[in-house]
């Protein structure tokens, strides 16, 4: 589909194309634009009509009013008048500058009016619109990202990309092959005098049913992408919100027109130092020194020593906000260590104009502080650049060496380990070769080929069959290449020590070094150090991948704190991962701390860690609920090491007294885990407290009779139920000195041995003993979590009664538990009074709506 502006038809498509309200001008013609259009004609002046006159070839009148009936008589006129005007709307600086670029030096000009112009424009090319309506899109959007072509871009290629439909086709192709589930479409391109081409593409992010007041309507949600090629210094910009699509476009020029693209990169300015961003944050009349050309209005920083480390933002508007950044620092409540704790930050000029600066963290390392530039000139940009400058020091939209404070350097060593390129690394040169001493990177000599091309050289470990891939040159040289490798197993070795350094030195808490588990997740061996405090297990993982979505989830059911160090990747790169029992950090943060500082820095950690405590197993049980109900589905790919995950995240949110062994414990005489319940009753006078223990086992089954309880699984049962009652704290905790009951929890029970299992277990009871077999299925358990769930409120104002409930819901006559005895558990819960009070908020908050008249105090 050709663009809009190829289409040279003028009809309605041309129209809304431009975001002209054409439906609603013809709709209400005659009661109201086309009056509106006359008041517009009326506030012109006689010499401005007259301009109109000539290009629409309307005999000239002398008289204002008499000029204007005539213009407005004429439908065709007035509506195309009307439809110009509407466009024109935001778009004079556009208007303006494209009319001047096509007639600079034409002898037949219009200047007096905007729609004089554009009237000329339309009917010189009705395709100019387009240009207009481009190049106003591409302005109002903010700075993009530059990339320069090592070669000449041929004209005759260009001009192919707006104008042939195979080019355009592949434009959309290649980036709906990258994006997968997205639909790309041209809409249109503008063509600059000066060797410029722009285009603007649409991304379909939604389809979606929008309400209406004439009637729900059908929207197809766009994201707008934008580039332009500039034929005079061999570049192309990209303005684009996504890193994918950004990639798409530049790989398409690469493979379509033999380009080698290279973003372009301002020199890093590396005058800012540690102690002038120190000075910074303690002058509170910085403003005021330096004569208010300019202020910062508004400051958000992207953590706080406050509870789980929120943003936060000081904002005073129309004055100057420093001081209370200065005394905020000073009382400890924002902690920024370097340039890249700022998010953003607003500028405040004389004129109460704001420009808004974002903190851009480059890959490596760097910060640059982009401004948010949509609909500046040059002018503007340059007076908001020495501002900043003079406020603080530094450039906008120029990267800034962070080198000079420890998170910068940080990045550095995770930008290094991922590149292991020792070429353009400036003052980073430096860590590369310490990083190389220490063996983190070894150096090896390889060979190959490179194409004999001098402006593509691509270099191949193998010698082609054919022509290059990149540029279709058919020769090729032989070269020996020095490459530079990650030593993954050193970095890991020495991260261990670090931690075990940690762990021995450290005041604060008591932590003890355990030994190394390893688990299998969707077929890949992780290695886990482990480290404890108080019995509470801390585990470490050590990554120079990135984890995917699947193994993260897997992880946060295991409902054990998980610190993930990872080895070539920066924030931006894991962030998203950052939740409830997962904290992530990358080596170089390790690396570049010491002694007490990277103490603190861990210490920091387990605190976070703590404080998300409390969300850990509701949010993993909710995930693990979700997996359950799709049981079904997934059989094929669910493993029984999910489903022990599963079902004890469940368990943990129903009982939080409960411990799982099997991963821990594996191969060793126990069972899947344990709970307790406790609660107490009314029995005549007296209130008896009763403390029951369950152990369980998990027990998934791909087979359609079941899974087989046979001998050897009853002998594992009355084993873990002996070995626990050799446990003292049990059969002290128990008021029935034992383990009341053990579960079997699986997806499907052959049911002819239920009663099998119950025998044997009599068989071996004592008279002292009473365990008793218990079996329910994920049907049962997923009920179960749903009615917790869905009552919790009134189980926390009844909660003696819920365990008393469910304990006699465990011990069924015949040990089985059913759907319905799960319903009839917990009708009973509910139908008990409340042990505690509770005020109904919702029936107080209606009588407050009311007028307050809650009755007499």
């Amino acid at each position: 589909m050709l663009p809009l502006n190829k289409r040279n038809l003028i009809d309605k498509e041309y129209w809304v194309g431009l975001e002209v309200h054409f439906d609603k001008i013809n709709d209400q013609w005659k009661e109201t634009y086309l009056n509106k259009l006359g008041n517009a004609l009326k506030s012109m002046n006689l010499n401005q009509l007259k301009e109109l006159c000539d290009i629409a070839g309307i005999k000239y009148v002398d008289k204002k009013e008499e000029l204007v009936n005539i213009i407005v008589s004429n439908d065709e006129i007035a509506k195309l008048l009307y439809y110009l005007k509407d466009f024109q709307s935001k778009k004079k600086k556009a208007i303006n500058e494209f009319y001047e670029w096509l007639f600079f030096e034409s002898e037949k000009r219009y200047d007096l009016s905007t729609l004089s112009k554009l009237y000329h424009l339309y009917k010189e090319g009705k395709n100019y619109l387009f240009d207009i309506y481009t190049i106003y899109k591409w302005g109002a959007k903010g700075s993009g990202n530059k990339y320069i072509n090592k070669k000449i871009f041929k004209n005759k290629d260009i001009i192919e990309i707006v104008n042939n439909i195979q080019y355009i086709k592949k434009i959309t192709d290649t980036m709906h092959s990258k994006s997968k589930n997205h639909d790309y479409k041209l809409i249109a391109t503008a063509t600059y005098p000066n060797h410029k081409i722009v285009a603007l593409l649409y991304k379909q992010m939604a389809d979606v049913m929008l309400p209406d007041f004439d009637g729900n309507k059908n929207n197809k949600k766009v994201s707008e992408i934008m580039f332009e090629i500039d034929l005079d210094d061999k570049s192309v910009s990209i303005k684009s919100s996504n890193n994918v699509d950004e990639g798409s476009l530049i790989e398409y020029f690469d493979k379509s027109f033999h380009t080698n693209l290279e973003k372009y990169k301002k020199e890093t300015f590396s005058g800012f130092s540690k102690k002038k961003f120190e000075e910074i944050f303690s002058d509170s009349e910085i403003s005021e020194r330096l004569g208010y050309p300019a202020y910062i209005s508004s400051i958000c920083f992207n953590s706080s020593p406050l509870w789980k480390s929120p943003s936060i933002t000081f904002d005073l508007k129309d004055d100057d906000v420093w001081p209370a950044v200065v005394e905020a620092n000073k009382a400890g409540m924002i902690r920024p260590k370097s340039l890249k704790d700022i998010k953003y930050l607003k500028l405040t000029l004389r004129d109460h104009t704001s420009k808004k600066l974002y903190t851009n963290i480059e890959q490596n390392g760097d910060v640059t502080f982009r401004l948010q530039d949509a609909n500046l000139t040059k002018n503007q940009i340059q007076e908001t650049n020495d501002n900043f400058e003079f406020l603080f020091g530094l450039p906008i939209n120029q990267p800034v060496s962070n080198d000079n404070f420890t998170e910068g350097t940080a990045d550095k060593v995770d930008f290094i380990l991922k590149s292991c390129n020792p070429s353009e690394l400036g003052t980073a040169k430096v860590i590369f070769d310490e990083l190389v001493e220490r063996d983190f990177i070894n150096e090896t000599n390889i060979s190959g080929h490179i194409c004999s091309n001098e402006d593509c050289q691509t270099f191949y470990e193998y010698l082609p069959e054919s022509e290059c891939e990149e540029c279709g040159h058919d020769g090729f040289k032989s070269i020996q290449k020095v490459k530079f490798n990650l030593c993954f197993t050193n970095i890991k070795t020495y991260i261990k020590n670090k931690i075990t350094e940690w762990t021995e030195n450290s005041k604060k808490n008591e932590y003890k070094m355990l030994k190394p588990t390893y688990l299998t997740l969707y077929g890949k061996k992780y290695e886990f150090y482990n480290i404890e405090n108080n019995y509470q297990s801390i585990q470490i993982l050590v990554l120079n991948e990135i984890l995917p979505a699947r193994v993260i989830n897997r992880l946060r059911k295991l409902l054990t704190p998980t610190i993930v160090i990872y080895v070539g990747y920066q924030e931006f790169d894991y962030t998203q991962q950052n939740s409830d029992s997962i904290y992530t950090l990358n080596f170089g943060q390790i690396y570049s701390y010491e002694g007490k500082e990277l103490y603190n820095l861990l210490e920091n950690v387990i605190d976070v860690i703590d404080s998300r405590a409390m969300t850990i197993v509701t949010q993993a049980s909710s995930t693990a609920y979700e997996t359950l109900l799709a049981l079904s589905e997934n059989e094929d790919t669910y493993t029984a090491g999910e489903f022990e995950d599963d079902i004890f995240a469940i368990l943990k949110d129903i009982f939080p007294n409960a411990d799982k062994w099997g991963r821990d414990m594996s191969g060793e005489r126990v069972p899947e885990g344990l709970f307790s319940l406790q609660y107490s009753t009314q029995i005549g006078a007296n209130t008896e407290e009763f403390r029951r223990i369950y152990s369980f086992d998990c027990k998934l089954t791909k087979k359609e009779k079941g899974y087989d309880l046979g001998i050897s699984e009853k002998r594992k049962a009355w084993d873990y139920i002996d070995e626990l009652h050799k446990i003292r704290d049990i059969t002290k905790y128990s008021d029935k000195k034992e383990v009341s009951g053990h579960i079997f929890i699986t997806n499907k029970y052959k049911h002819n041995q239920i009663d099998e299992m119950r025998k044997f277990f009599n068989e071996k009871m004592s008279d002292k003993i009473s365990t008793i077999p218990i079996f329910i299925e994920v049907e049962q358990i997923i009920l179960l979590h749903k009615l917790y769930r869905q009552n919790y409120k009134e189980i926390l104002i009844r909660r003696n009664t819920f365990y008393e409930e469910i304990n006699k819901l465990l011990i069924q006559e015949d040990g089985v538990i059913t759907v319905n005895d799960i319903l009839d558990c917990f009708n009973e819960i509910l139908e008990q009074e409340p042990e505690q009070r509770h005020l109904d908020m919702n029936r107080v908050r209606k009588k407050i709506k009311k007028g307050g008249k809650v009755g007499r105090s």
